[in-house]
């Protein structure tokens, strides 16, 4: 809604956006009214609005300098209050310094209290003044409301861990080399250019166009994804398992990895493995309850991206910020909510997939329980109800490898560009989440499993044959639409994670009948594809 300051008859500022500037010139008296959203009075000429006088509460009209009344628009003028628009409890913030508004909230209630004097008589004055109180609380609500939240992380946040104190060590080390690293590069090569972008480039989504430098993972077309320049196999080879029953490495010698660039001890990972369960299971009551108040017919990433945008409020990083903390400090504090996040959204993404796709009924994270003898990913199999040891070692892989997809695509480019604002961890993966929920990108997965469903839909009782599938998929293609999980920007080979998956998945059910469906288009459907001059890579 649009909305005006008046000084006794002269339009001060106008704004669309209910911020105001203020002039440094003394404001006698200020009024404020609120205009129609659809007729704005900065799109008007002003004498379209010079119809009948406004007046005060009081009846009393406005005057000009030169005693004439100003008018205004009757349809557009909603009653006038006599507000102190500079009381720092109001909903109006200015941008001007601290002396300034001082100096005109001192002038304001002198002239305020002299024309109230002047033309109301004491309970009048009283009733004002127990307006303005009112409306004082009122704009202090949500800070009184944060205060208890303030309260609640406070109480949360005991004494710092031996693993997150080797940790924030580490990772400061980390941070201080990569400075040094980007001084010498601006330094050494302050004018030299990077990509060269073109027309075609842009329209494409800027591919191939080097946009931001990102260390912790490389996406190279003929070996896949690097995590800071180890490739998958060397990955699965390297880091440490849980024990000697497991197959791939745990999800959180990834995090560590990226943080530090080490590989770590598995004495390491069990003391960061403990430090995830204790934040874990320290999740309030009132989430799950928030979460409960979401139909289960909502998808369940919009389910996550609500319920990681509520949490939110508990932003560590966010009530020390504005307590006023150095710059200096901000990463510790970020990677503090880093930390927490990765521990609450094993507990959340579990909860809500178990009442979304096992029992609609649960209520008040029934259920959530986490196991401090179990590593991340066996905690979320041990969440959604598995304890088999290969559906935990599937897991493991599946979060080792989708821990980072260096900074091109949408969902990791837009977690950087919101994290570059200084918004917390929460609204940054929350975003990279939104991002990742389109079917260019992460729902692609779904869109592969809804394709091979199809497949066996069809397929019924048959026979599976490559003449079945290549008919599939050319009737598939001649009704205009894209086969899911063919085809890549960037990469010349398959996907190295793609491999990974189909080697467990071959090593532990080849029998199974999906599996065979997706060994037979992993066949077929990439030399139809080929035809197509368009597709680089299929």
């Amino acid at each position: 809604m649009c909305m005006c300051i008046i000084k006794m008859g002269r339009i001060r500022s106008i704004t669309c956006n209910n911020t105001f500037t203020k002039s440094k010139r003394k404001l006698d008296k200020i009024y404020i009214f609120s205009s129609s959203p659809i007729r704005q009075f900065h799109n008007k000429n002003k004498n379209e609005y010079l119809e009948t006088p406004i007046t005060n509460s009081n009846g009393k009209k406005l005057i000009h300098e030169k005693n004439k009344a100003l008018r205004s628009s009757t349809f557009c003028v909603s009653s006038i209050k006599n507000v102190n628009i500079m009381s720092t409890n109001n909903i109006y913030h200015f941008s001007s310094n601290t002396n300034a508004n001082t100096n005109t909230h001192k002038n304001s209630n002198q002239n305020t209290d002299q024309n109230t004097n002047q033309n109301t008589n004491q309970n009048k004055n009283q009733n004002i003044n127990q307006n303005e109180n009112q409306n004082a609380n009122e704009n202090n609500l949500y800070l009184n409301n944060y205060d208890s939240i303030k309260k609640y992380i406070n109480s949360i946040k005991n004494e710092e861990s031996v693993v997150m104190t080797i940790l924030k060590e580490k990772t400061y080390d980390c941070i201080q080399k990569t400075k040094e690293k980007l001084k010498t590069l601006v330094n050494n090569y302050p004018n030299i250019p990077i990509s060269i972008c073109t027309p075609t480039d842009i329209i494409g989504g800027l591919r191939n166009v080097i946009t931001l430098i990102t260390d912790t993972s490389y996406l190279e077309g003929g070996k896949g994804i690097l995590f800071r320049g180890k490739t998958v196999s060397q990955v699965i080879e390297e880091f440490p398992k849980w024990d000697d029953s497991c197959e791939y490495p745990v999800a959180e010698s990834m995090l560590w990895y990226l943080l530090t660039k080490e590989v770590p001890s598995i004495d390491d990972i069990k003391l960061l493995s403990k430090e995830l369960y204790s934040r874990g299971k320290e999740i309030p009551l009132f989430v799950f309850e928030f979460i409960d108040n979401i139909p289960t017919y909502t998808h369940p990433m919009t389910q996550l991206i609500s319920t990681v945008s509520y949490l939110e409020s508990f932003s560590l990083f966010k009530l020390k910020y504005f307590e006023g903390i150095s710059k200096a400090d901000y990463w510790k504090y970020i990677l503090e909510d880093a930390v927490s996040l990765i521990a609450h959204i094993n507990v959340i993404a579990a909860y809500i997939y178990k009442r979304t796709f096992i029992d609609n009924s649960i209520k008040k994270g029934e259920g959530m329980n986490l196991d401090i003898n179990l590593d991340w990913s066996s905690n979320f199999a041990k969440l959604i109800g598995y304890d088999d040891k290969c559906v935990q070692d599937m897991l493991r892989l599946y979060f080792l490898l989708h821990s980072d997809h260096e900074g091109g695509n949408a969902s990791a480019h837009v977690s950087h560009l919101i994290g570059s604002t200084l918004a917390n961890p929460y609204l940054s993966f929350a975003g990279c989440a939104i991002a990742l929920s389109g079917p260019l990108h992460g729902l692609a997965n779904q869109e592969c499993l809804k394709f091979i469903l199809n497949v066996k839909k069809h397929l019924g009782d048959s026979p599976l044959t490559y003449e079945f599938i290549e008919k599939y998929a050319k009737d598939f293609l001649s009704t205009g639409k894209v086969i899911p999980g063919y085809g890549h920007a960037v990469l010349r080979i398959p996907d190295p994670r793609f491999v990974a998956f189909r080697d467990f998945a071959l090593n532990h059910f080849p029998n199974d009948p999906i599996v065979k469906i997706l060994e037979m288009c992993y066949k077929v459907i990439p030399q139809i594809l080929s035809n197509n001059k368009k597709i680089k890579n299929p």
